[in-house]
């Protein structure tokens, strides 16, 4: 089956263009949308609570066990990592 050949121009036009029809009595608002100000606050707190939890780790493991090893150095730059092991 052959894959059409669409120029530059369309393919910007579909990408830069919504995905489809919304349904009827429904009017579509990317732009300011109700919810962002929840979907804000959760990512806020996961990643809050997430950096605390990193930093307890790390004080419990330097100041009080005082034992650090390889895998407290691969915790802290697995995020910078493009594979894993």
């Amino acid at each position: 089956m052959a894959v059409p050949a669409y120029s530059q121009v369309d393919v910007q036009v579909r990408l830069n263009g919504p995905s489809g029809k919304p349904p009827l009595g429904v009017t579509s608002k990317f732009i300011d949308a109700p919810n962002i100000k929840a979907i804000n606050i959760v990512i806020a707190l996961f990643l809050s609570s997430a950096s605390l939890a990193v930093l307890i780790r790390t004080y419990t493991k330097i100041l009080i066990i005082r034992s650090t090893a390889h895998e407290d150095c691969k915790s802290w730059f697995s995020p910078f990592r493009a594979s894993t092991d």
